[in-house]
């Protein structure tokens, strides 16, 4: 999806695309979708997956939805609730889902959240009742579709989890109907209502901004189950139950240095750790390293040993050995 692309709606059903990379200098295209529709365009919604985002969904006063291709420049889905078709005030595609659709109704006799397969859209897959004045505003969270929120006229805010139907949760303010509903997308369980009496900020997992709530943790927060290394070379696997660890047949060797290293630096005992270390090399190459580090511990004499260790008296005769180009 590109963050320099606009989708908007106008009052004579013209659906346009704006390149706002300038903004004072927005370039438009139509997209011609206004010759599919009859009744008045009430909302209009990008396909949430960045590899879809050429599909665009909306839905207009007569309670029809279209599904649109903007490659093709024509509808690949047009669906109605055949049972009760009244306008509706919004339609959403689903973050993960890419053929999971929701749709309001503002209808007070019809106040109802309609969740679509486009799979099979003749049929509603789920119907959500929960607002008694008509609902205006429907928003997912961007990395869990499990968790849909609903705003209606009648003030509340209600969280639904759409895969048993249930109410997560309800907030109610006042019987001033809301008008905009936005999740927030840095603090999980963190929502912006607007409405006619203001804008208030809402909190389904914090108790102190308002609100406490049972909200299901998203699904990237889960880790039904792992395994990890303890520098004793001990073996966790865990899972949501229990924690089990053993000791693994192989010696880690790498974990156990770290663990005598991380000692020694505790006891002030690094020369020994380091002369231990140069005892118990395996090659030439490996017991130089080590010798080195011996003679890194003390700075006053680490310069001219090290060059006594290469095999340079003075810096005059390193000029001499360094080619100069």
């Amino acid at each position: 999806t590109q963050s320099n692309v606009l989708l908007s709606v106008s009052a004579n059903n013209e659906i346009c695309i704006w390149d706002v990379t300038n903004p004072e200098n927005g370039k438009r295209c139509s997209t011609g979708a206004n010759r599919a529709i009859t009744g008045k365009i009430s909302a209009v919604s990008w396909h949430r997956k960045p590899s879809l985002s050429y599909f665009v969904a909306f839905c207009d006063s007569t309670g029809l939805c279209t599904v649109w291709d903007l490659r093709q420049n024509r509808s690949t889905h047009n669906f109605a609730d055949s049972t009760f078709k009244s306008e509706l005030s919004d339609i959403t595609f689903a973050p993960l889902n890419p053929t999971l659709l929701a749709t309001a109704s503002p209808n007070p006799r019809n106040s109802v959240v309609t969740l679509w397969d486009l799979r099979n859209p003749t049929t509603p897959s789920r119907k959500l009742h929960g607002h008694s004045s008509g609902v205006t505003k429907l928003e997912w969270p961007s990395c869990d579709e499990r968790v849909l929120l609903s705003a209606g006229k009648d003030g509340n805010i209600i969280a639904w989890n759409i895969e048993t139907g249930e109410q997560l949760r309800t907030v109610f303010e006042n019987n001033a109907p809301i008008s905009q509903l936005s999740w927030s997308p840095f603090y999980h369980g963190a929502v912006l209502a607007s409405g006619t009496v203001g804008t208030q900020l809402y909190s389904f997992a914090d108790p102190a901004m308002g609100v406490s709530s049972k909200l299901q943790r998203p699904h990237y927060h889960y880790r039904p189950s792992g395994v990890d290394v303890a520098f004793d070379g001990r073996v966790f696997q865990y899972n949501e139950k229990k924690i089990h660890s053993f000791v693994h047949q192989e010696q880690i060797a790498e974990a156990s240095d770290f663990v005598h290293f991380v000692e020694a630096l505790e006891q002030n005992s690094l020369p020994q750790f380091v002369n231990e270390k140069i005892e118990s090399s395996q090659d030439e190459t490996e017991k130089e390293l080590w010798e080195i580090c011996s003679l890194a511990m003390n700075p006053d004499t680490f310069k001219q040993k090290i060059l006594n260790q290469l095999g340079v008296a003075n810096h005059e005769k390193l000029e001499e050995r360094i080619p100069v180009h």
